[in-house]
């Protein structure tokens, strides 16, 4: 049990927009950072990190952005089910040629998706976390990284529903989400 737990602000009932926009006031107003995770825990302790393309993005750090999509991507997908129910899978992010930002997952998980496997995605939590002990990575788009476990100045609990929002497979920006 997390001692957060009273402490939570209950933010399920937001849609997609209304989550994002709250993220970004939360930002500018107290010059924080968010952090996504899929559970709640009473404070972030650096681990080693898994990024392919960039050696900052493999620190034994904490991780925070000024990016409220990438904080929600980190926070709403449900590794725990995916791993115990794939062989493998990869997820990451990014902006492609054209400026459009855009989330990639291997194809054994865009094959969920598509197939509207609803526990793909799960209820997130964002942390939103003091500036302060943070080193904005190289190259990173947003990316910050601390190498001591952040003050917490909020917890926020938010619904895998804005997957739905969020990851749009149809229409023209269908490849906001690939494989």
């Amino acid at each position: 049990m997390c001692s957060f737990n009273s402490k939570i602000i209950d933010l399920r009932d937001l849609s997609y927009f209304d989550f994002f926009e709250h993220l970004k006031k939360e930002i500018q107003s107290k010059g924080a950072l968010l952090h996504g995770s899929p559970k709640v825990v009473d404070s972030l302790i650096p681990k080693k990190a898994n990024d392919e393309k960039r050696e900052e993005g493999r620190k034994i750090a904490v991780y925070g952005t000024e990016k409220p999509h990438i904080s929600i991507f980190h926070a709403i997908l449900n590794l725990d089910y995916l791993i115990s129910n794939l062989s493998s899978i990869k997820s990451g992010y990014g902006m492609d040629g054209g400026n459009v930002f855009r989330f990639k997952l291997s194809k054994n998980i865009y094959d969920l998706v598509l197939a509207g496997d609803s526990d793909v995605f799960q209820d997130g939590y964002i942390y939103i976390l003091d500036k302060s002990t943070f080193v904005k990575s190289k190259d990173s788009g947003g990316e910050y990284y601390s190498f001591s476990s952040p003050k917490i100045l909020k917890v926020i609990l938010f619904s895998k529903n804005i997957a739905k929002e969020m990851f749009v497979l149809d229409g023209d920006d269908k490849n906001l989400i690939s494989y």
